[in-house]
């Protein structure tokens, strides 16, 4: 499996930036690990037509991975929080991801989980995103969290 060559400079990122607070960012912080065919790979190491794990419907092909620099509302979730076993890092995301509680079936929007010690909320900030592109929505698996990835295209991820 070969890696993107994206440039991940500070401010020479490749993708378009998205302003609009309204607009949902949609893709995966940089550095995020996604559980694949291969293993637990950076979200960086992704190239199309690898397999991603997903909870519902076991692999999903990664057709595409976008770059998108993003001003867009962030939490973090800390530490063991909402997590399977084994991740001990905070994660960095945008607020508007929809994540599958452990037990759950239910979607719930990281906003709403918002609780100041678990879960806190960063405000707007700049964040260097990675969009991935499938052919249908997925629950998928990034940084022991359960993130839903809704069926986009790149043209969605230019909105601004």
């Amino acid at each position: 499996m070969e890696s993107n060559a994206f440039d991940l400079s500070p401010g020479l990122f490749p993708g378009p930036t998205v302003i609009n607070t309204h607009h949902p960012a949609v893709g995966l912080p940089l550095g995020g690990v996604v559980l694949t065919s291969d293993g637990a790979l950076p979200i960086e190491y992704l190239s199309s037509g690898d397999r991603v794990i997903s909870r519902d419907t076991g692999y999903v092909r990664l057709l595409d991975l976008w770059p998108v620099s993003a001003c867009a509302p962030a939490v973090r979730v800390h530490a063991g929080v909402l997590k399977r076993a084994g991740h001990k890092a905070p994660v960095v995301l945008p607020a508007s991801y929809r994540v599958r509680l452990p037990g759950s079936s239910e979607l719930i929007e990281l906003a709403h989980l918002v609780d100041g010690q678990r879960v806190t909320d960063l405000g707007i900030r700049p964040m260097s995103l990675l969009c991935p592109i499938f052919d249908a929505a997925a629950v998928i698996y990034v940084s022991g969290l359960m993130l839903h990835v809704p069926a986009q295209t790149k043209e969605q991820t230019r909105l601004s």
